[in-house]
């Protein structure tokens, strides 16, 4: 039944099968994966499959998680049915929805969404390779491009946009410059920390440095915390390091 734990035994099974699974030969076929939604890049790495076995047995697990979500992909969002909305929200991982309405977000990783005729990403950055329904004022990064301070949990800049976040943009259909920084509703950055409107302070804190500074003084900020390029490699591993 659902929700029901596994003997041991059993669970040991199904992970021995797996992993035979995943060390076999390639598992895409387009029958076998009829119905099931996988990103374009993982079907393009299938044809034709990789020589080389590590590479092999890293598509075939891409291939599983892909094709079984709920089950097997190590997700930050992974839902069979129903509306996934984000609102301000920086997305550290991958993500597999049925329907997405997304806005001043930032979609960090690979998100595929089945309905994508349903929904909007708007105002948000997104990773190439995903599956999302139509996108307005928005920009696209690689996976897990380097843009914030730090990845680290817990630490002050954690999932802070770092100063040169925008260079990581790839492309976009904004009407104004694509900018991770700037690029919200109201002009202030994307993700989780819009709501603090550090752009527009800026913007308003030169405006004001301009009107009072002495002739020939110009105003600099120094932004706090400064990014951290091993927190953004750390991801996921042991901190601090044994």
């Amino acid at each position: 039944m659902e929700n029901t734990p596994l003997p041991a035994a059993t669970g040991a099974l199904i992970v021995t099968a797996l992993q035979a699974v995943v060390a076999g030969p390639l598992v895409w076929d387009p029958v076998r994966f009829a119905g099931r939604l996988l990103s374009p890049t993982s079907k393009a790495l299938a044809a034709p499959p990789p020589s080389d076995p590590a590479e092999l047995r890293a598509l075939n697990r891409r291939l599983l998680a892909e094709a079984y979500p709920l089950a097997l992909a190590d997700a930050a969002l992974a839902l069979e049915a129903g509306l996934v909305r984000l609102e301000r929200t920086s997305v550290l991982g991958a993500g597999y929805v049925h329907r997405l309405e997304c806005s001043e977000s930032i979609l960090d990783d690979l998100v595929l969404v089945r309905d994508n005729q349903d929904g909007c990403v708007r105002f948000s950055a997104w990773s190439t390779g995903s599956r999302l329904p139509r996108r307005y004022e928005s920009i696209e990064l690689a996976p897990g491009a380097p843009v914030m301070v730090s990845r680290r949990y817990g630490e002050w800049g954690y999932a802070q946009l770092s100063d040169g976040a925008d260079s990581a943009i790839r492309s976009g259909n904004t009407s104004g410059p694509p900018s991770l920084l700037s690029g919200s509703h109201r002009g202030s950055e994307m993700g989780v920390f819009c709501r603090d409107l550090a752009a527009i302070r800026d913007r308003s804190l030169l405006i004001k440095a301009q009107e009072y500074l002495p002739v020939g003084l110009a105003p600099v900020i120094v932004h706090l915390p400064e990014a951290d390029p091993q927190g953004e490699l750390t991801r996921g591993r042991p901190w601090p390091p044994m």
